[in-house]
């Protein structure tokens, strides 16, 4: 299957500006570290359970690590999606990706 222009575009974007990459390494940081912080009261409430069956509290903390973690995916993928439209659109000026993803940050959750 071809790429299409707009993805072939994108790309030579990304590999040309080496600071896009802050996008993903920090939506990865930010995952591990709030899923961290999501489960470890639980886990120190709770515990692991010793058996099959999940325990209330490890639902809801799944549950929780879900919605924060794709939460925070979603957040950064919108930022860097916006600086590379804009790269694409031709403005080589400062774009803060993280401004419109805050802007945005209610349909990102909703």
């Amino acid at each position: 299957m071809r790429k299409s222009v707009r993805d072939k575009a994108s790309w030579s974007i990304f590999r040309g500006d080496p600071a896009l990459a802050r996008y993903p390494i920090i939506g990865a940081t930010a995952v591990v570290i709030l899923a961290a912080i999501v489960a470890a009261p639980f886990l120190l409430i709770d515990g692991v359970p010793d058996d099959d069956n999940l325990g209330i509290l490890q639902i809801v903390a799944l549950l929780l690590i879900y919605f924060v973690a794709y939460t925070a995916i979603f957040f950064c993928g919108t930022a860097l999606a916006y600086v590379v439209k804009a790269r694409m659109e031709g403005n080589t000026g400062e774009v803060s990706g993280w401004a419109f993803a805050r802007s945005r940050f209610g349909v990102i959750v909703g």
